[in-house]
């Protein structure tokens, strides 16, 4: 063997640029201070990137703050796409555009939240699932007292619960469930 051989070129990736570092700092910082534990949803630099713009030639602080500006168009897409992702952040953030955001998205899935009356051989009964399934109903609810597992309540437990909505001003819709009676009477009807 002699001493001129070639040694294999191994290449080396290129450093990652500033913005892509800006944009994994403020992912980073996200994800470690508003998200709730379950890390059901986690931010990265790369989904960030591309709502910086142009980064290059720019100092650190213009980078932060395209990168944080970047993180809020991210998630108020995300929460305007789906209401109840705002359950994946904690209840109090720190971040107080983020708080004033998710405070808004909150309000908004609990005033589209229903109460279903329901009918049946037990008496009338009224379901709560769909404002147990809202970040401030089930913070209401537990206020209440009504354990998590509970889905379903009396007219006299729905009275204790608009009056606790009625406190915050609000009025949930109720709609009626019909029983398997009126659905088969209806049907009947509606074939003759």
């Amino acid at each position: 063997m002699s001493g001129t051989e070639a040694t294999p070129e191994v290449e080396t990736a290129a450093p990652p640029s500033a913005g892509l570092l800006a944009a994994e700092r403020w992912a980073a910082k996200a994800n470690d201070e508003v998200l709730a534990k379950s890390r059901q949803y986690v931010f990265t630099g790369i989904a960030l990137l591309p709502r910086m713009g142009a980064c290059e030639g720019l100092d650190d602080e213009l980078l932060d703050a395209r990168a944080q500006k970047a993180l809020l168009l991210v998630i108020r897409e995300s929460l305007v796409g789906e209401l109840a992702y705002n359950q994946h952040f904690k209840a109090k953030t720190g971040w107080a555009w983020l708080d004033k955001l998710l405070t808004q998205t909150r309000l908004k899935e609990l005033s589209q939240a229903r109460i279903v009356q329901k009918g049946g051989s037990g008496g009338l009964r009224f379901s709560i699932s769909n404002l147990k399934a809202t970040f401030y109903g089930r913070q209401i609810l537990n206020g209440l007292g009504f354990n998590n597992r509970r889905s379903v309540v009396t007219k006299e437990e729905l009275a204790t619960i608009k009056a606790a909505l009625t406190r915050i001003k609000l009025t949930l819709p109720e709609t009626v469930e019909r029983t398997t009676t009126e659905k088969f009477f209806t049907d009947e009807q509606e074939e003759a």
